[in-house]
């Protein structure tokens, strides 16, 4: 089993200030120490995260493997001019000619 050092605990919204590559490396040790065979409820404890939080890690793990413990591009609304349109309104715009 690997040991890792467990951090100071976290804040509320804590994880929220973390970078991208730390916080990447957090959730790897936070399942790693699950996998190990530690309640979810301790290493949440003792890291100072919510379970939940937790939970949504080894969900995504099971998921996806240790890659998807990587940070990705985040959700959010799509965007409401397509590709196509965008091209119709670049050129409408650049051409002059509003009316065709």
């Amino acid at each position: 089993m690997l040991i890792h050092a467990v951090p100071p605990r976290m804040k509320k919204n804590g994880t929220k200030r973390l970078t991208h590559k730390t916080l990447a490396e957090l959730r790897k040790r936070v399942v790693t120490r699950v996998q190990g065979r530690q309640s979810p409820e301790i290493v949440a404890q003792a890291f100072g995260i919510n379970q939940v939080t937790i939970y949504g890690w080894l969900s995504r793990y099971h998921r996806g493997g240790w890659d998807a413990l990587d940070d990705s591009k985040r959700g959010g609304r799509s965007p409401k001019v397509d590709a196509k349109a965008m091209r119709w309104i670049y050129k409408t715009i650049t051409r002059g000619i509003p009316c065709e």
